[in-house]
């Protein structure tokens, strides 16, 4: 079985007002993607209620690090209370929503994916000690890596719904 370790753990962030929920799901798909993961959409639901539309997206990536080692990336987006509204941007009529988002974002840094080492007892101890000894360093740049890529992701969104309040 590979082992799973949870770099980045439940860090959410919400924001209230203007959202455009096309434009925030494609700026996280293209950081994704231009840092070298391969996201995807793994769920999606849309409820409406009497206070308004519910939308809730889960959308997973990965980047492999190497032939060991590789990165697991889970964003869930949550809509509430959204009132869909018209503003007007750069002098045309644009579709957005009035309501509140809450990102939650997971990282992971599984190794042994592949269950290379898992053909025996034997080779399960000879990677746990490999773990332990020899990828140490390796395992430690590449959790510092994904602490370095999670900030940068989280300033890219942060920024792209901070500039949604003056539409």
């Amino acid at each position: 079985m590979s082992e799973i370790r949870s770099i980045i753990d439940n860090k959410t962030f919400s924001y209230t007002g203007l959202i455009s929920v096309q434009g925030l799901y494609r700026s996280a798909r293209t950081w994704l993607e231009e840092n070298g993961y391969t996201p995807y959409e793994k769920h999606q639901s849309q409820q409406i209620f009497e206070d308004g539309l519910q939308i809730y997206v889960e959308m997973d990536g990965e980047k492999k690090l190497s032939d060991y080692a590789k990165i697991g990336w889970e964003t869930h987006f949550t809509f509430l209370k959204c009132e869909e509204v018209v503003v007007e941007k750069e002098g045309r009529k644009v579709k957005m929503y009035k309501g509140e988002v809450q990102l939650r974002t997971e990282v992971f840094l599984i190794t042994d994916y592949d269950l290379s080492f898992e053909q025996s007892a034997f080779q399960y101890f000879l990677r746990v000690v490999i773990d332990k000894y020899v990828f140490k360093s390796y395992i430690y740049k590449a959790e510092k890596a994904i602490k370095t890529d999670y900030k940068s992701y989280e300033l890219i969104l942060k920024s792209f719904l901070n500039m949604e309040r003056f539409h």
